[in-house]
């Protein structure tokens, strides 16, 4: 079957086949984390409401409760800290997202050259078959 192939043209597709296989591998390894972020963000992004709801309602029971002032403005530091932890991974997850991102548009680009060059090499392929039965054509008749 494969008789009309130069070696030459057998290692090019065969090293397309294994970048192909190789970019596919890793774009889903970076899918699959561009998702556990994502989910981390969200979550992460929930915890700040809750964070930043109960900021507000400290801030009511210290206006209301002068008796336990000190306990509410330690829990309101507390919640305060819990704020900044959150911005702070927040922060941090959004730029982990974006490298993602990144590597994620270059391996696209990546993968588009190798769907072309598959493309040339099915060209290819097939002009070596035409050539191939044009030669055993003449061949015959000599």
């Amino acid at each position: 079957m494969f008789d009309h192939l130069l070696i030459s043209d057998v290692s090019f597709i065969q090293s397309i086949a294994e970048a192909k296989n190789r970019n596919r591998n890793v774009m889903f390894a970076i899918s699959e984390k561009s998702f556990l972020v994502k989910e981390d963000l969200k979550m992460l992004e929930t915890n700040l409401e809750i964070y930043s709801e109960e900021d507000a309602a400290l801030d009511k029971e210290i206006t209301e409760s002068e008796k336990n002032l000190n306990n509410l403005k330690k829990r309101k530091r507390e919640t305060q800290w819990n704020i900044h932890e959150g911005l702070s991974r927040i922060s941090e997850k959004r730029r982990i997202l974006k490298i993602l991102d990144t590597k994620k548009r270059k391996l696209m680009t990546k993968m588009m050259k190798i769907y072309e060059d598959e493309e040339l090499a099915d060209r290819k392929e097939a002009h070596m078959s035409i050539v191939w039965d044009k030669i055993k054509a003449f061949s015959h008749l000599v």
